[in-house]
């Protein structure tokens, strides 16, 4: 058979459509079910884990998966513990409503601190299960052995974790001293195990926060000034008139332009022409490096020493070499830009966010739109991969503003010089590098000297951009 040429075949056709759909976030939207009574208490069993009658179990995590694999690593955990199949544990994460609060998740921090406190809640489950079973078998605990979530006596009588709780609750602290499981009997910690989210995520159906839409919703851009400390002194509301929808929202200084269809937006926020006054650079920012090296040491570290380097280097090598190298300010530079999603109605709020501390991001909204805490939720919804601080938090402010302004849902999505340009930046390093080389040009000595700015308290998650801009 012949192949028919390109261009004849569209001469040939009368059209020929191409389109794509984003699958609605249906499994976000599905983890707002009321959950009444349900504890979050960092101390509690119950704010870890559920065992509904047919035997799955959640596990409900504070710490959220960054692409890490900790939805497995953390379900492993569970199902060791706990002698369950692996494909028996459902977790939910990052969710102030349902998750008790473990912190801010970085770095390899999720299995060191979160990882423990979840082991310890299976390990403290799994002894309360053990006493159940023992009055209702009336058996002694030597005659019990669990297999895959069924506890079996030595007569062959058996109950189920399903039977023994029946959907309610442990109502118990987590015990330090719960025995947990011999490693050498590990089953499913250490195996290698699917990840869950990756065949969605391949095949273009995973929601990430940038895909979450909610009915009603408006499409949202900032408009953000050129200078640190600028003020609005005018705004051409004439410069949008001609965009369907187009329109401007201000409180004070924060300026914004929503939308029904998020192109709109984008066409007003590039065309809008508001005029600022004032404002300048980061202060002292040309001062930074030098005063790494001049400022007190808050704190000194030595992360390796192996012989007296510092003779070889300063005096005692055939050659000596030595730099000084300024590292500046550098943008995270997520391959996605930030994005949440924030709905505010009826004295109560719902923020959709990418952050990697829902629970201190919750504090922060609930100060800066003046509502009581248990008023504020915040739901983890995957973003683009952080590799360190983005502007998740800042977004997530960014839409929580806007909907409370417009009483409708709103979605913010930063552009790529929102990101590069309002981002959280890596901090700037002062770096020096000494070295020295033998008389056969081998290295007799290095050494390297880092200067950082150590971390401002309770400064981490705390979203500024749209609150300080708005005068909150």
């Amino acid at each position: 058979m012949n192949a028919l040429p390109r261009r004849q075949f569209l001469q040939a056709t009368s059209g020929l459509v191409v389109s794509f759909a984003i699958a609605p976030a249906s499994p976000a939207l599905a983890q707002l079910a009321p959950a009444a009574g349900k504890s979050v208490a960092a101390d509690a069993v119950d704010s870890f884990l559920a065992i509904a009658p047919d035997g799955q179990v959640t596990l409900y995590s504070g710490k959220v998966d960054l692409g890490t694999g900790a939805r497995v690593a953390y379900r492993q955990i569970v199902a060791e513990e706990l002698d369950v199949p692996f494909a028996r544990v459902a977790m939910t994460e990052g969710d102030t409503a349902l998750t008790p609060d473990q912190g801010t998740t970085g770095g390899s921090t999720g299995i060191v601190g979160g990882g423990m406190q979840i082991r310890q809640a299976a390990a403290t489950a799994r002894l309360a299960l053990i006493a159940m079973a023992v009055k209702r078998l009336i058996v002694p605990v030597a005659e019990l052995t669990i297999t895959d979530g069924v506890v079996k006596a030595r007569d062959g009588r058996s109950v189920t974790y399903g039977q023994l709780v029946a959907g309610g609750r442990f109502d118990l602290k987590l015990d330090k001293d719960a025995p947990l499981k011999d490693p050498g009997f590990y089953k499913t910690v250490g195996q290698a195990m699917p990840r869950p989210d990756l065949p969605a995520k391949m095949t273009g159906r995973h929601t990430y926060v940038q895909d979450f839409r909610l009915p009603n919703m408006l499409h949202a851009r900032v408009i953000r000034p050129h200078a640190i400390g600028a003020t609005v002194a005018a705004i051409d509301e004439a410069s949008i008139a001609g965009i369907p929808g187009a329109r401007i929202v201000r409180v004070q200084n924060f300026v914004a332009v929503v939308a029904e269809r998020e192109w709109n937006a984008v066409r007003a926020a590039r065309q809008l022409r508001v005029t600022w006054t004032g404002g300048g650079g980061l202060p002292g920012s040309d001062k930074v490096h030098a005063g790494l090296r001049s400022e007190a040491i808050d704190r000194d570290e030595q992360l390796i020493k192996q012989g007296d380097s510092a003779t070889l280097v300063r005096a005692g090598a055939e050659r000596r070499f030595a730099a000084s190298y300024e590292w500046p300010a550098q943008s995270h530079g997520s391959m996605g830009p930030s994005c949440a999603v924030a709905d505010i109605r009826n004295g109560r709020a719902t923020v959709w966010s990418a952050s990697q501390g829902t629970h201190k991001l919750r504090q922060v909204l609930a100060r800066g739109l003046s509502m009581p805490e248990d008023s504020v939720r915040v739901v983890y919804l995957d973003g683009a991969g952080c590799y360190g601080m983005n502007g998740s938090d800042d977004a997530a402010a960014d839409a929580a503003l806007l909907s409370r302004e417009t009483g409708r849902p709103v979605r913010v999505q930063w552009m790529r010089e929102d990101e590069h340009g309002y981002d959280p930046k890596g901090p700037p390093q002062l770096l020096d590098l000494r070295a020295a080389l033998d008389a056969k040009g081998n290295i007799a000595g290095w050494e390297s000297e880092a200067w950082l700015p150590v971390n401002t308290p309770n400064l981490f998650n705390r979203a500024m951009l749209a609150f300080t801009a708005a005068g909150i």
